[in-house]
Formats: structure tokens, sequence, C-alpha cells
């Protein structure tokens, strides 16, 4: 057993070594050995640790009724989820920061999800013993696929941005004269991964946890959105009608930044800029090219690109499962929107499903099975946040040979996991909480 505890030292240490270089092709393989150690450990009594435990971390007791699957001291800096299984039941749950215990039901077994190992396995804390900065973004960012290149993160990025962006300016408030600019992209705390992942990536900006379960991810420094941020979206237009906010967003940016403006002046500009409304008719001048008509497939390749799509679809799509009939549930997909139908019309060609009007929005989307397999292949290692494990529970649980009340049971049992992964939630202090109760 101590031979055991020392093997599993060391594969974390490697771990450690590849994170701390930026590297993580390797993850997915040592996330395999990881678990198969794992399992192996979880049939032992007892397993040592190989250094002493921080006395600083709660456990707990007594120690003889539960299995340690990992628990690695802190004397090289390093401090690991601790893991332990239970004699009884099949929770699982997670200790690490004092004071905070994690519970996952089945939402992290194998037979359910597997190959995500779960979600906790490919996302195993390391937490260096820096600056709580630098903890947080080993978390939330090197866990996350490091394939893309510079130019499909910034397509992705206006994605995310035309479902879930913001481009603001106003006067301050009991402030005449002065004018406050930002651009943020704000998440459900659950998706928190995500806006670590774009502050990384940008290396600009601030990500913030709210009270009211939002994060969001902002940039107020103007000087740096000239520099970063208007490039950027310069070069890959926003698709939707939120290109006019930018727009003004961009032209009140350069007039803070015009040395040769007069305060005065700059406030009668911007309050110019602020009093401008949308034409209901507007559409985004990416679309000129196709003379604002998107009628065959050639024609949404033209202007939507991959990566913009699947930016778009982690702020705006949804993987899920939804009774057709009784005793009878399917996999679907869909993206709404009230305004830009064009966008829609152009995601319909890509994915090749239809748009349907409805009353008051658009929807793209699909139940189809033939229709739901090519989005599954479409999407497969592609997302960047929270998402992408929806995705994989989603597109794994489609793949599953059942049949009748079998597979209606089980597709039951997925969409309640699906459900239960939405409720994680990080608090301000960015500690992990998941409450999760079971469903039957």
């Amino acid at each position: 057993m101590q031979f055991l505890s020392i093997i599993l030292f060391v594969l974390v240490i490697d771990i450690k070594t590849s994170l701390d270089a930026g590297n993580s092709s390797s993850l997915e393989a040592w996330n395999w050995i990881l678990t198969e150690l794992f399992a192996l450990i979880r049939s032992l009594p007892s397993f040592p640790y190989p250094f002493p435990l921080p006395s600083s971390t709660h456990y707990p007791s007594p120690y003889p009724n539960w299995y340690r699957t990992a628990g690695i001291g802190n004397r090289l800096g390093i401090e690991c989820c601790m893991v332990w299984r239970g004699r009884k039941g099949s929770s699982t749950t997670i200790y690490g920061t004092p004071g905070y215990k994690y519970n996952v039901q089945s939402v992290v077994k194998k037979s359910m999800t597997r190959g995500q190992s779960a979600w906790l396995s490919s996302n195993l804390k390391i937490k260096l013993s820096d600056s709580s900065e630098t903890t947080r973004e080993v978390f939330f960012s090197r866990t996350v696929n490091k394939k893309n290149t510079k130019i499909e993160f910034e397509q992705w990025l206006v994605g995310v941005t035309d479902g879930d962006g913001t481009f603001h300016f106003s006067e301050r408030e009991h402030l005449p004269n002065k004018w406050v600019l930002y651009f943020k992209i704000s998440q459900s705390t659950y998706n928190l991964r995500l806006l670590y992942h774009i502050k990384s990536i940008l290396g600009v900006g601030q990500v913030s946890v709210g009270v009211d379960g939002m994060a969001e991810y902002r940039l107020r420094d103007v000087k740096k959105i000239v520099q970063h941020i208007i490039p950027l979206f310069d070069k890959y237009p926003l698709l939707t009608s939120k290109h006019y906010k930018y727009d003004l967003f961009k032209q009140a940016a350069f007039i803070l930044t015009d040395t040769s403006i007069s305060t005065a002046y700059k406030h009668i500009l911007l309050t110019e800029l602020k009093s401008k409304v949308r034409p209901d008719n507007y559409m985004s001048p990416a679309w000129n090219i196709v003379d604002n008509n998107v009628s065959c497939l050639q024609d949404a390749n033209s202007v939507m690109t991959k990566s913009w799509l699947v930016g778009f679809t982690e702020a705006e799509g949804c993987f899920y499962l939804v009774t057709k009939n009784v005793g009878r549930i399917v996999h679907a997909f869909e993206i709404t929107q009230k305004l830009d139908k064009v966008v829609l019309d152009s995601i319909a060609y890509l994915l090749k499903i239809k748009v349907i009007k409805k009353k008051t929005y658009f929807t793209v989307g699909t139940t189809n099975a033939k229709h739901i397999s090519n989005i599954k292949l479409y999407y497969h290692n592609t997302m960047k946040g929270m998402k992408s494990l929806e995705y994989r529970i989603w597109a794994r649980s489609f793949n599953k040979q059942k049949s009748g009340q079998a597979r209606f049971e089980y597709l039951t049992k997925v969409r309640n996991q699906m459900c239960n992964i939405r409720s994680i939630k990080l608090d301000k202090h960015f500690q992990i909480k998941i409450d999760v109760q079971s469903k039957s």
C-alpha cells in the first residue's frame, strides 16, 4: 500500500509539472491512469499517505470508515482534493478547502458518464500555494482543451459575445462629464471556468462573482479595450444585431482616448452616441457579402465559421432530453433568438436542421435521431465551458444501445443527472458548492 501511495504521489507531481508548463495534452492519459489506480485503491481497507496531511484541512472521522482514494500532503506546495468513497451508498464526497464538503451523487458514476471520469477527474484540482488567482486559473483554465489556435479562439469569443456579451458606455452617476466604458461577458457561476479561460487567453480584464449567482468577465480600462478588444471585433465582426451596440461602443472608446478633444466636447459627442437607437431592421454588416440573405450552405460558410458557432452555442445553445410521449424520451438540440433570423438560417444550413418561427421568437432545433447524430459529431471535442460536460453526457447517452422501458428509465436518470450538474455553483470566495439531490 505504501508503494501505491508513492506511485500516486509521483503521478500527481508529473501532472503538476505539466500544468506549470502550460501543457494539458497528456491529461487524458493521466486521467485514465489515475482512474484505474483509484479503482485499485478503493479495494484496499486503508491507504497510507506518503507525507503527513496538512493540519489545516478537515477530514472525516474515524478514518477506518472510509476509503481514501487521493490525498497528498502540501510539503511541495500541492494540495489535492481529498476523495473518499464510503463503504455504503453510491455517493462520492470530496473534501478540499476547510469547511466545504462537496457531494456528488450518480453524476460521477462511470456507468452513466464513462469517459468523463467523471467531471471531477478531468478537472483534478491542483492547488498551487502561490496566489489564490493562480489557483483559480489553474483549475478553470489549464484543464481546457489547448488545441485551438489563436484564430479559432478569437472567432469563438465573438460567438460567445454575440450570445452573452455586453458593450457598455454611460455617464457616471453623480459625476457630470465622467464616463465609464466596459466590455463584459456574463455567465452563471456554474460556468465560471469559461470566463477564466477567456481571461487567461486575452491576458487582461477581471472575473468577479455576484451575489445573484452570476459571474462576469469585465474589462474597464479604455486603453486596453482599444488595444485588445476593438481589433479583435473589427477582424471578426459580430454576426447578430449586437454589432450596432459594438459600433457605438467603438466610437465612444475612440472619443474617450482622443487627447485632442476637450472634456466638454467629449461629453457632447458621447451623449449624442448614447441617445442613438438601433433600427428595427438592422443587420450586422458581416452579412453584406451574401446580400443579407442565406439561401444555401455556401452562403452560410462564407460568413459563419465553426468556431463562431461553437462559441454561440456555448452561450445560447441547449443540449437536453425531452419527453416525446408517454414512456419515450428523446434527445433534443435547440437555439432560439428573438431577432437575427439570418443567423439561425445560417446555423440551420450548417447543422442540416430547420428554422421554426414562433409567435415572439425564432428557433432552430431538432429531435430527429439522424439530425441529432450529425449534431453530436459536429460539436465533438469543441467546447470550452461547462456546456462541454452537458454535451458529452448528452452525446454518450444517445449512443447507448437500449430500447423500450429500459431506455426510458436510463434516459430519465441521465436527464436528472444533467439537471443536477447545472446546480453546481461557486460562491464569492471561489469555493465550489454542489448541492445534488437524488432523483428517481
